[in-house]
């Protein structure tokens, strides 16, 4: 989930769907769907994965607990690549997994050509096969979990949100990619609701990574805290979801988390950060 600073084409855009609204449904908006809004949608992020910002500045500082230069980092729902510049920027080799067509079509575009940048266009899962992933038209909920889904449209968070289409994508699993490219120092995961079975597909434990947690469907990450006890002794600690400040002083085992995680629901979204001892 990406913000986005004042800019003529966030005027743009924010204009556009102003005048859209009302024609919901029309075949005029059904055209500004999947046509225009798209390209300048594309313009914009290819523009703000270009620059870098006081934002980026700080998460990069922030990542250094975990990522040195040379380090090999997964990016496990990539998405646009707001996550894999900044772990580029630290002069790590990133191995990035993204199946929504849109956005493997642009991190091609834009971070394709680069050496230290590998992209998968599938997404992880807990063994090797295909599924059905919901698409939305704001790319960053598309969801391959049906209960993630169902849980966020009854809370209304999204409320403009649509989940109209559907494509078939690829799975693999952590453990095979791990085989190919090697053990990471970190990995990012956020994937809307999937993230359980991600590290499903994990026999091996990693020494940190980050799983998003939702306030509506908090036993995403009570069962990622399970599948990791089995692989290591690790310890947590919860992040901001939008910026890179730590929610608690100190981390903690899980079972002092959970507690915390429940005082959470007037919040969007975190990052919950699992490291081992």
């Amino acid at each position: 989930m990406n913000s986005h600073g004042k800019s003529p084409i966030n005027a743009l855009l924010t204009a556009c769907k102003t005048i859209a609204a009302p024609l919901r449904g029309t075949p005029l908006h059904r055209l500004w769907l999947s046509q225009f809004r798209p390209r300048i949608e594309w313009k914009r992020n290819r523009r703000e994965l270009r620059a870098w910002s006081e934002s980026d500045a700080a998460w990069k500082v922030f990542f250094a607990e975990f990522v040195r230069p040379g380090d090999l980092v997964f990016d496990v729902g990539a998405n646009l690549g707001f996550r894999s510049k900044i772990f580029l920027a630290m002069e790590a080799k990133v191995v990035a997994m993204e199946p929504q067509e849109s956005c493997v079509n642009f991190l091609r575009a834009t971070l394709g050509s680069r050496n230290d940048f590998h992209l998968i266009a599938k997404a992880a899962g807990p063994a090797a096969g295909r599924t059905t992933m919901r698409v939305s038209g704001s790319h960053p909920i598309s969801s391959l979990s049906p209960e993630w889904l169902e849980a966020v449209k009854k809370s209304g968070r999204f409320q403009q949100a649509e989940w109209d289409r559907e494509q078939e994508v690829e799975i693999t699993t952590l453990q095979d990619v791990m085989a190919e490219f090697g053990t990471p120092a970190f990995v990012k995961i956020d994937v809307e609701g999937f993230e359980a079975e991600v590290l499903a597909g994990l026999s091996a434990p990693i020494p940190a990574l980050s799983v998003e947690f939702t306030p509506e469907h908090p036993a995403t990450v009570e069962k990622c805290a399970r599948l990791l006890a089995k692989l290591g002794d690790y310890e947590c600690r919860p992040c901001f979801g939008d910026r890179p400040v730590w929610r608690a002083e100190r981390w903690m085992s899980f079972e002092e988390l959970a507690p915390q995680l429940a005082a959470m629901s007037g919040i969007d979204y975190a990052d919950i950060y699992f490291r081992l001892k």
